[in-house]
């Protein structure tokens, strides 16, 4: 009797451990997450943190809808959260099933399902967990020639993989039946959502990410130090953030919309479709222009510009400076071109002290005695430097363009690359190469004032017409020799930025309107580009700029991409 009695218990007390569980899923921060499974309510998400954490930034990070019902217990130090598992985003979702059932495989169109909690599990859950809709139990039922709803422990249930959620469905078959483009397959995930404010998108840091780099940077675009760290600390205020340096993992970062770059907005948006539209029609129209091959670059011509100079050093930090650093690696790539290639080049830039000359050295001497290459040429010293210089810059490239084009060349083997150094915020680091882009073209520009025309090459042509077709060919074009160049920057072991290498336009400031810079944005040249080769406020990238190897390797990367772009199959 005793013995009988022993074995009851026994029996009664495995058929609640196995109803009644608690796994551990996994450390988010200060977020542990558990899965609850009971035979009276069924599967619940189970959240431990600590006090601080309001219900409402559970409900916005682990739960699907608004109207979700969240309960909560505290304690002195934590709270203890619990979600339905019908109200939980498909991302936690996936975690509890794929903890709660290790087993589970898919295979030639069926899942197959191993019931592991006796008395937990009948027809109608394994419907809500697996397909989102309870009423699938009838189909499940049917297909695995059921008499009943209840279901028996170690059994195994088949679901048909067109019924399941999205989630749970066969990857490799799914990706087999899609294009996807390699700048789309790796955008981060966004969610997005309205509140008082207003609307916004939400980012969940990754270990190792930080709110500057990985969320400022990579999703607004802006990239110097002020507006990064303004921006910052509004993005850190809207999200309930008082310590940015201790941001939990996977903790729901809210971004304002409007600071947004257009790639990352709503795919139903103005600005979203609009980018997408601009963007495809650029890489069509460029297809469509042909590129006449040539052997060692013969009959190519190469316009280089680099950037600043005279009066105007450019950004000057970690002891090396933009102007004669950038006018050194232009000397270099014009060398390895004229020994190496056939090609024509011409520099936008002359210094009357030093000429062409390569310095193999680290510290470079300042001066100040560039001239723009105009007639009469342009002193670089003068006080009008940093605007009229600027904009006779694209004027002696237009110029330029012009010249060759009646001369017989073909628009798409004349290229034009100006050569810059930026100062942004201290951890971002690597070469960015931007491009122009239609969205933001001007249809009519012109600088007929007095003191632009003492120039021939502003009296020749002072008002200058562009197309969008014209600009959308110019844009295709630029990218792919743009990704091309990045591309073999990589191969060489030469930083690059890490979000976005090749760009369209440019963010300042924190309010401030994307633009296209002049040199690039007012050039008639088919294929053109600015390139930023590093970071002079991040300290690695301003040893680079110093060490006179590193420069010699990035203007042999430069000239081998040219190279590339144009030979013959």
């Amino acid at each position: 009797m005793g013995k009988r009695v022993l074995i009851l218990i026994l029996f009664f007390y495995s058929a609640f451990v196995f109803s009644s569980v608690r796994v551990f899923l996994q450390k988010e921060g200060n977020f542990s997450l558990y899965a609850s499974l009971k035979k009276s309510n069924g599967i619940k998400l189970v959240i431990r943190t600590d006090s601080s954490v309001s219900k409402k930034s559970i409900l916005i990070g682990f739960a699907n809808s608004r109207k979700a019902k969240i309960r909560y217990r505290r304690s002195l130090r934590t709270k203890t959260f619990y979600i339905r598992y019908e109200d939980l985003k498909d991302r936690y979702k996936k975690i509890v099933l794929k903890k709660l059932f290790p087993r589970d495989y898919i295979r030639s169109g069926y899942y197959y399902h191993k019931v592991r909690y006796k008395g937990a599990e009948s027809l109608w859950r394994v419907a809500v967990w697996f397909t989102g809709n309870g009423m699938n139990y009838k189909i499940i039922k049917k297909i695995n020639k059921l008499r009943k709803n209840s279901l028996y422990y170690k059994s195994t249930v088949k679901i048909p993989e067109k019924l399941l959620l999205t989630f749970l469905k066969n990857k490799n078959k799914t990706v087999r039946n899609r294009v996807v483009s390699s700048s789309t397959s790796k955008k981060p995930v966004l969610e997005y959502g309205k509140d008082k404010q207003g609307e916004y998108a939400i980012y969940r840091l990754k270990k190792g990410e930080a709110l500057y780099s990985a969320v400022v940077v990579r999703f607004t675009g802006r990239l110097d130090a002020d507006s990064v760290m303004e921006l910052a600390f509004e993005i850190a205020k809207r999200s309930g953030i008082k310590d940015v340096t201790n941001i939990p993992i996977g903790y729901p970062i809210k971004i304002p919309l409007k600071y947004l770059l257009p790639e990352y907005k709503p795919k139903n948006s103005k600005e979203y479709k609009q980018y997408a539209e601009d963007i495809k029609e650029s890489e069509i129209l460029a297809n469509k222009q042909k590129i006449e091959k040539t052997k060692d670059l013969e009959g190519v011509y190469i316009i280089l510009d680099p950037g600043h100079g005279g009066i105007d050093t450019g950004a000057m930090y970690n002891g090396v400076w933009e102007d004669d650093y950038m006018y050194d690696i232009v000397c270099r790539v014009k060398q390895a071109l004229e020994t190496k290639t056939k090609a024509f080049v011409i520099s936008t830039v002359y210094d009357k002290s030093s000429g062409y000359r390569v310095f193999n050295k680290k510290k470079l001497k300042l001066d100040r005695d560039e001239y723009l290459m105009t007639t009469p040429q342009f002193n670089l010293n003068s006080r009008l430097t940093t605007r009229v210089g600027l904009n006779l810059r694209w004027y002696l490239a237009n110029y330029l363009n012009s010249k060759r084009i009646k001369s017989g060349i073909p628009p798409s083997k004349i290229i034009f690359i100006s050569f810059h150094a930026d100062a942004l915020y201290k951890k971002v680091r690597g070469t960015m190469v931007y491009i122009p882009y239609a969205g933001l073209y001007r249809k009519k520009v012109s600088h007929a004032t007095k003191t632009y025309l003492k120039y021939y090459e502003v009296r020749v042509k002072p008002v200058y017409r562009f197309t969008k077709k014209e600009v959308q060919v110019s844009e295709g074009l630029s990218r792919k020799l743009a990704y091309l160049i990045v591309n073999n920057l990589k191969k060489n072991n030469i930083p690059v930025h890490t979000e976005k290498p090749v760009r369209e336009f440019i963010f300042r400031r924190k309010y401030a309107k994307p633009f296209v810079p002049a040199v690039i944005r007012y050039n008639k040249v088919m294929i053109k580009m600015l390139i930023e080769v590093a970071n002079l406020k991040n300290k690695k990238d301003a040893g680079n700029i110093s060490d006179p190897n590193f420069r010699e390797k990035f203007a042999q990367t430069i000239v081998q991409s040219l190279l590339e772009f144009y030979a013959k199959k």
